[in-house]
C-alpha cells in the first residue's frame, strides 16, 4: 500500500517528478507479484518456489541498499520512519537465504528429483 502513495509523498499516479515515482512503481509492479508467486511456491511446496525466493531476497537487499544510499546521500537528519522498512527487508532477505541454506540443496543440480523439499 505504501508503494501507491509514494511513501508519503502524494498519490502515485499524480506526481509530477518522474524520480520520485521509480522505487515505489518497482515496488509495485516487480516485488509485490513476486513476493505473492514465492509465498504461493514455498506453501505449496514446489521447487520453483525456493529460487523465485532467492531472486525476490536479492530485489529487497538491492531496494534496501538503494533506500539507504538515499538516506545516507541527504544526510542527517533523515526520518526514522525511512530507515525502518529497509531494515525489515535486508533482514528478511538475508534470514530467508540463511534458512534455504540451511535446509535445502538448493545448489546440488539433481536431475533424478524435482522436490527439492526432501533434502
Amino acid at each position: 500500500m505504501g508503494s501507491l502513495f509514494c511513501w508519503g509523498e502524494g498519490w502515485l499516479f499524480e506526481q509530477t517528478n518522474l524520480l520520485n515515482i521509480i522505487l515505489p512503481l518497482a515496488d509495485l509492479i516487480l516485488t509485490a507479484p513476486l513476493s505473492i508467486l514465492t509465498a504461493y511456491g514455498i506453501a505449496s511446496k514446489k521447487y520453483w518456489g525456493i529460487y523465485v525466493g532467492i531472486f525476490t531476497a536479492g530485489i529487497y537487499s538491492l531496494g534496501s541498499i538503494l533506500v539507504f544510499i538515499m538516506v545516507i546521500g541527504n544526510g542527517i537528519p533523515y526520518p526514522l520512519q525511512l530507515i525502518i522498512p529497509p531494515i525489515f527487508g535486508l533482514s528478511i532477505s538475508i534470514l530467508y537465504l540463511i534458512w534455504v541454506l540451511k535446509n535445502f540443496k538448493v545448489l546440488i543440480i539433481d536431475n533424478n528429483s524435482k522436490d527439492i523439499y526432501q533434502a
